[in-house]
């Protein structure tokens, strides 16, 4: 199934949109007035849960792109130019907004090495919130970007495809299935692997194996049209479900029925990103917009008035940063894989003519005298 007939365009915008949403009554004051926070007694936001959708549609997506093409390089490319570049604005725009609206003068501003840990550790996936004298008397305070702190655990995720990959291990059926059951025990024994600081950090663990699940589904892809079921199933027994098993109960729920709904015929939802695929740029933007707003205390306690006045604004820079910048650069993700594949592709070509030349050159073992 190619890009224009799944839903998952849809799903990302509703996910990044649902994350802004959440984000509206933490940032008001009213963190615990949250629709599902009220429901499930605090176990669940919107956020939260949304952050584990977009694992399930990673999970899936990349999985599938490293099928399509099992090279390192066009891998690490594309992933690369699909999440660097427009962070890397995301990251200037709140610097910006810093020396806008900060505390300290500007001069003082750039100069504090704060200032730069903020944008370049950001950007090397070594996550950091705050940026000196900016956002100190909102009501939640100093954050700058708080929902940018799960991009690192993405990319260690495909890092972790890509070694399954190079070690020929992301096949169909059996090799797979154990291929991310290791993959998913590793999460405990070497929780280094998946950039995690240690293996108890359970929002994390959850992440990743809603990754691990898509993925195995992306492996075998015929069980899509089946998914409808075990996600009525799992939907019904959620009640019943208790304890840590819960959790896993809602990883599956939420891996069941979104890879379902993402390939079901839905003609209006099939074309929502017809103008651009706008969730990633509210996934980054939503949260100084935000914070900024938040600045002048007229939506203190009011999150409703606080998304209603984000959604619009966030919206407009998340589609100038899909046309200014994210698609310009999936527009030659392709060119710039070839360019640095072809090297690659010639290196091996040399190496296998010079295996080939030395086994013609091997001399023959002399055979035994005649008598």
């Amino acid at each position: 199934m190619t890009h224009r007939e799944n839903n998952f365009d849809f799903i990302r915008f509703l996910a990044a949109s649902l994350v802004l949403f959440s984000h509206s009554y933490a940032l008001t004051g009213m963190g615990g007035g949250e629709p599902l926070v009220q429901l499930t007694h605090g176990q669940y936001t919107f956020g939260g849960l949304s952050v584990r959708v977009f694992f399930v549609i990673s999970g899936f997506l990349v999985c599938q792109s490293w099928i399509r093409r099992p090279q390192a390089v066009p891998f690490v490319v594309a992933r690369s130019l699909r999440i660097l570049p427009g962070f890397a604005a995301a990251l200037a725009f709140a610097v910006l907004i810093g020396l806008c609206v900060g505390r300290l003068p500007p001069d003082a501003f750039l100069a504090d090495p704060q200032t730069w840990r903020y944008f370049w550790h950001n950007l090397t996936m070594r996550t950091e919130f705050f940026l000196p004298g900016v956002f100190d008397d909102n009501i939640y305070p100093r954050a700058v970007n708080g929902s940018i702190w799960s991009l690192r655990y993405e990319v260690h995720a495909y890092l972790v495809v890509l070694g399954l990959g190079l070690l020929t291990l992301l096949r169909p059926r059996l090799p797979g299935i154990l291929a991310w059951a290791a993959a998913v025990a590793s999460i405990w024994l070497v929780p280094g692997l998946w950039g995690m600081a240690g293996p108890n950090d359970l929002p994390v663990i959850h992440l990743f194996i809603c990754f691990a699940m898509a993925a195995l589904v992306a492996l075998n892809p015929g069980v899509i049209r089946h998914l409808g079921w075990p996600a009525l199933a799992l939907a019904v027994t959620v009640p019943f479900a208790a304890g840590a098993w819960l959790e896993y109960h809602v990883d599956a729920l939420l891996c069941a029925f979104f890879l379902w709904f993402a390939h079901r015929p839905v003609p209006v939802v099939r074309s929502w990103a017809r103008f651009g695929d706008f969730s990633y740029g509210i996934f980054i933007y939503a949260f100084p917009l935000q914070q900024l707003i938040a600045m002048s205390h007229v939506t203190d306690r009011q999150p409703l008035l606080m998304a209603l006045l984000a959604f619009p604004l966030t919206l407009v820079l998340a589609a100038l940063s899909w046309h200014l910048v994210e698609a310009p650069c999936q527009a030659v993700k392709g060119r710039i894989s070839n360019a640095l594949q072809r090297p690659v592709d010639g290196l091996r070509a040399r190496l296998r003519a010079a295996r080939q030349r030395g086994r013609q050159r091997s001399p023959e073992l002399p055979g035994r005298p005649a008598r």
